[in-house]
């Protein structure tokens, strides 16, 4: 019996190699994915301001004839501006902020 010089090696049984299992891989990322979405802190969409906060007695209406300290100023989702619960406009705002100024 002659053998051919490109013989098949012992270990060659003619079947294709097999690919490489990526489930193991697939499910190691996932569980990774996971726990750093777990971890990871969404930061606040907010500018914290320390502001110093005012007696009560004025915020309630008593002591009327003292100025005030404290103004609020607030701004809607639509854009209406309250300048000490009186309904202004910007240029109020800005005439207003002009006026303690001085």
């Amino acid at each position: 019996q002659r053998r051919h010089r490109f013989a098949r090696p012992n270990f060659d049984h003619g079947e294709p190699i097999r690919r490489l299992g990526l489930a193991p891989l697939a499910s190691v990322w996932l569980i990774a994915a996971t726990l750093l979405m777990a971890v990871y802190v969404n930061p606040a969409h907010a500018v914290l301001i320390d502001l110093p906060f005012p007696s009560t007695g004025r915020l309630s209406g008593e002591n009327a004839d003292t100025p005030r300290d404290v103004d609020v100023l607030s701004i809607d989702a639509i854009g209406t501006i309250v300048w000490n619960g009186q309904l202004t406009s910007l240029t109020g705002v800005r005439e207003e902020l002009e006026r303690k100024r001085r």
